[in-house]
């Protein structure tokens, strides 16, 4: 009975937004995805009856509109004004219904430069505007101004070209430190650039970055037959002291100081698009963030650039933005890493005024804790305690199966690093860091290929232990033969091995190897073999042919087979990445090379790339034939429906992509006719799929790709493994569903955890699939509630231009719903880390944005988080929020929440609070945002609406990485 009567008065509504913080929302998405489309035309535009949509136009400037009136329209100079000017297809148009009104913001950068005023010489001209929106102005079609960020505007000349550009250098002029490499370009196509350092008298044509090593002077001119040359550009550049300082005292320097630093690098992990190194010398660590292409563990760096902290970690940013001539660069090779400092929780306890403490000193270094006992975890966090009674963090993204809750370990061995929400943490870098029990067995050489005759050593740390072993594969006893002196690999061979002593004895471990006869003339397909890790990983190769296919920059290019030396497996690659600082190798170059088999990774979590660090490169003949390219989809290698299907313990090229692209690693690949997935991201690139006829993906309407819950089992099946990406920008803004033309060919790389084609050459044309911003079919009833959902994208007070925009997008696109969940808003200071947290600010920013575009006056309700608790930008304080329409609804009256109280409900179906927090000490919303629940009244009933806006996935591991099934820690 007690349900039959809350079924007649209450209708629970729940609206579950979910929201990965790393995808773009539906609504900023395809506003920015409008502008890809070619330039239209006025005449195109005006059509469009002032949509509100964004566009780019392109048109003839015919006068200004004095006093913004259509009707004074000055078509001579002097202008009156220069916030205006308006656009035809032809010079000199008079008549209005072919004329649009352009808005010029008052930003200096764009008015002074565009505006009539103070341009009367661009009365005639042809321009065109990227990006603006296509809205009434002045009583005319209009195209109005957004920001600085989304509306450019561009002087198209009609004139022909009769000189070459002139010379530009980056870095430009100025003080460089010692070996910086200065690049010298025309943005004239097909230009040669000629230059001269010095005193010289002669000018060299330019082939490869100019290296400065002390004060230099450039002078350089383009050439190109049938235009007049270039003027002569001239650079001067100083020396700047770059002498190496101690790490130490690179970590006491103010933020912002410009230090350089040695260190030998212990850990490199991917964050975002640059790599953090953490690097130690003989007394301190420190974390070096940069570009850090071939820096692997093991190498001796100089790292150059400012000081910076991020959370509290004190770093080396060599890559920061705005900052000339930052560096990273390789000093030594295969350096022996640094012993392991040895720390206790005491270390990890905070100090004074939550200061780092004393394990503060050992930030960035190598540490080991001993003998600790694992007593909770959250997600890859672990929380452990030792003999001293204190607890430490250990934060195992790298194996988070390594460790379990309830267990003992004798040694957890990782690099020190620190965030300002949760103090000190140890991060192992692999699982082979975390020793469960001292009384093991090591061998000098890991398993893997090995030369016969190598000699291979037995170990173990705990002293005076005992090792017995085996050769037959079966399993060692005391009783086995007592290892006394080296065993020679002559075959293949398993070594089966333990170690006993204090009558205990250990766990067996084993050590598999694959003997290799030769390593002179070895063909790439033997090095790649067929399987994700090399064989001969650390052995040291001679005379080994390719045909060099693409180069990655001045000390590395990937090379393949030479036409009739392949296997023609295709499980085994024809292609390998080599690394040679300043090789000077040219595309079509066929050479020999010698070196050192390696498998780099970037991360301890990539994927490893096959590589040959080389001693010496011979050429044998330039400009030779490539290899053909190999098809990936329909007409030649299709790719499989699933990443892994095994933990990557087996290698089948035809049922796992993760395979299938390890077989094609380096090599010259051809996709055809790709479709674009998405807009361009400088990381990791351009998404595309092809089309790979049997096996094709599911898409959406407008031709994105969708994940597929296909009931796989618990490996990764349904991430779309048919994406690949381009690493090359296109010539026009691009969105989901544009299509290439032809076909684009590349080299098959791995990067930053996605597979990528390293682009040949241009890319083809594109056909654009006309996708435009979505508006909803549900029209606005009397009678019937509307609910929607938003993700404004750290949206702050300073964003009032961009709210515009937003205001714009649920007025008329969304048609003003009645209960709006809003994702995102952060607090009225943005990303400044005042400790400030209210984001009453930033909401009436939101509000009146929607009032100006002629929506209702809405009002909000939100909790706002306690202070860097909910994830995001730091000091951003991000939260949810709704925003609901008082003529239409109501927020039913009752006691607000807080950030840490969890909201109940009563017999009868009351929140206790309103809006209340589901939860938000559960382990699900650590460091993420928190679900708010509101109760709203509409006609007469109860409406309860739920937002959520769950973990971001950038958390998570990568679906193309080497934790296969990938974990993912936004998941709990």
């Amino acid at each position: 009975m007690h349900v039959l009567q809350m079924k007649r008065w209450l209708r629970l509504f729940l609206a579950m937004v979910l929201l990965i913080t790393g995808a773009i929302p539906a609504g900023l998405f395809s506003s920015k995805a409008a502008a890809a489309d070619e330039p239209s035309t006025v005449a195109q535009a005006i059509a469009r009856s002032n949509d509100g949509l964004p566009g780019t136009v392109e048109g003839y400037v015919i006068g200004y509109f004095n006093n913004n009136s259509k009707n004074q329209l000055q078509t001579e100079a002097p202008f009156s004004g220069g916030s205006n000017f308006g656009l035809a297809d032809t010079p000199g148009e008079t008549d209005l219904s072919k004329i649009m009104s352009v808005q010029i913001p008052s930003d200096p950068s764009v008015r002074d430069i565009f505006g009539l005023n103070k341009n009367p010489e661009l009365f005639g001209k042809k321009v065109r505007i990227t990006n603006g929106t296509l809205s009434s102005y002045l009583s005319l079609p209009g195209l109005k101004y957004i920001d600085s960020t989304s509306t450019t505007f561009q002087l198209i000349d009609e004139t022909p070209v009769t000189k070459v550009a002139n010379v530009t250098a980056n870095p430009a002029s100025g003080a460089v430190p010692t070996g910086t490499k200065v690049a010298l370009e025309t943005t004239t196509v097909g230009a040669t650039v000629y230059y001269k350092q010095n005193t010289d008298t002669d000018y060299l044509p330019y082939t490869v970055p100019i290296t400065v090593n002390d004060a230099t002077h450039i002078e350089t001119y383009a050439v190109k037959e049938g235009i007049d040359n270039s003027d002569v550009t001239r650079f001067d550049y100083t020396i700047v002291d770059n002498s190496p300082i101690s790490i130490s005292d690179a970590r006491k320097a103010t933020e912002n100081t410009t230090v350089t630093v040695q260190g030998i690098v212990t850990y490199s992990e991917l964050s975002g698009s640059v790599f953090n190194l953490y690097i130690q010398d003989n007394d301190a660590g420190i974390v070096v963030r940069g570009n850090a292409s071939g820096v692997e563990v093991g190498d001796r760096i100089e790292a150059y650039g400012p000081i910076t902290i991020y959370n509290g970690l004190v770093q080396v940013e060599a890559s920061k933005s705005g900052f000339q001539g930052g560096y990273i660069r390789t000093v030594e090779k295969s350096q022996d890493l640094p012993s392991p400092v040895s720390l206790n929780s005491s270390h990890f306890a905070p100090g004074t005024g939550g200061t780092k403490g004393s394990g503060g000193q050992y930030e960035g270094m190598l540490v080991e804790v001993n003998n600790i006992q694992v007593t909770k975890s959250s997600s890859s966090t672990y929380t452990a305690t030792d003999d001293h009674g204190g607890e430490m963090l250990i934060y195992a993204k790298n194996s988070p199966s390594a460790l379990s809750v309830g267990k003992s370990y004798h040694k957890v061995t990782g690099v020190l690093t620190y965030h300002s929400t949760y103090g000190l943490e140890l991060i192992p870098r692999t699982a082979s860091d975390i020793l469960e029990d001292l009384l093991s067995v090591t061998a000098s050489t890991p398993s893997g290929g090995i030369v016969k005759g190598t000699e291979v050593t037995l170990t173990s740390p705990y002293v005076g232990a005992q090792i017995f072993y085996t050769l037959d594969g079966s399993e060692p006893t005391v009783n086995s033969t007592e290892y006394t002196q080296p065993i020679t690999i002559n075959q293949d061979q398993i070594i089966k091995a333990v170690a006993t002593a204090d009558s205990r004895v250990s766990t067996i471990f084993s050590f598999e190897y694959t003997a290799v006869n030769r390593v002179d003339g070895v063909r790439i397909h033997e090095i790649q073999g067929a399987g994700h890790y090399s064989i001969y990983d650390g052995l040291n190769v001679q005379n080994v042919d390719g045909i060099v296919t693409s180069l990655v920059n001045a000390d590395s290019f990937y090379m393949q087979s030479i036409p009739g030396q392949e296997d023609g497996d295709p499980a085994t690659s024809e292609g390998i990445l080599i690394y040679k600082k300043d090789h000077g190798m040219k595309v079509k170059d066929q050479v020999k090379v010698a070196g050192k088999v390696k498998e780099y990774a970037a991360s301890a979590t990539d994927l490893p790339t096959t590589e040959i660090v080389a001693s010496e490169i011979t050429l044998e003949q330039p400009n030779v034939e490539l290899p053909q390219p190999v098809i990936i989809g329909k007409g030649g290698r299709v790719i499989p429906n699933v990443i892994d299907s095994d933990g990557l313990s087996e290698f089948n090229p035809d049922v796992d992509a993760i395979d299938f692209y390890e077989s094609l690693e380096g090599m010259r690949v051809q996709l055809n006719d790709a479709t674009i997935l998405g807009p361009y991201s400088s990381s990791p690139g351009l998404a595309v799929t092809v089309d790979n006829e049997p096996n094709k993906p599911l898409k959406t309407p407008a031709g994105g790709l969708i994940l597929r819950g296909d009931g796989a089992g618990e490996f990764e099946s349904s991430l779309n493994p048919q994406r690949l990406f381009i690493n090359k920008k296109p010539s026009q803004a691009v969105t989901t569903g544009d299509k290439f033309t032809g076909p684009i060919n590349g080299v098959l790389s791995y990067s930053g955890s996605n597979y990528k084609v390293n682009l040949e050459g241009s890319l083809p044309a594109i056909v654009s699939s006309g996708l435009q911003q979505a508006t909803t079919s549900i029209e606005p009833n009397q009678d019937k509630l509307t609910i929607a959902t938003f993700n404004v994208e750290n949206f702050s007070k300073k964003d009032a231009t961009r709210g515009n925009k937003i205001g714009n997008i649920i007025v008329n696109n969304l048609k003003s719903p009645d209960i709006i969940g809003i994702m995102e808003v952060q607090d009225n200071d943005g990303a400044t880390d005042s400790g400030n947290t209210d984001a009453s600010e930033s909401f009436k920013t939101l509000l009146d944005a929607i009032k100006s575009n002629n929506g209702p006056g809405y009002q909000y309700t939100d909790i706002a988080p306690l202070n860097n608790m909910d994830g995001g930008a730091t000091g951003g304080n991000i939260r949810v929020g709704f925003l609901y329409n008082p003529d239409r609804v109501s927020l039913k009256a009752g006691t607000k929440g807080d950030a840490i109280t969890a909201l109940a409900l009563d017999a009868s179906g009351n929140l206790s609070l309103n809006p209340g927090r589901i939860q938000p000490d559960n382990v699900a919303f650590k460091t993420s945002r928190k679900p708010l629940a509101a109760e709203f009244e509409f006609n007469g009933e109860r409406v309860v609406v739920i937002a959520n806006h769950f973990n971001s996935k950038g958390g998570d591991l990568a679906p193309f990485g080497n934790v296969q099934p990938v974990t993912r820690s936004s998941e709990v």
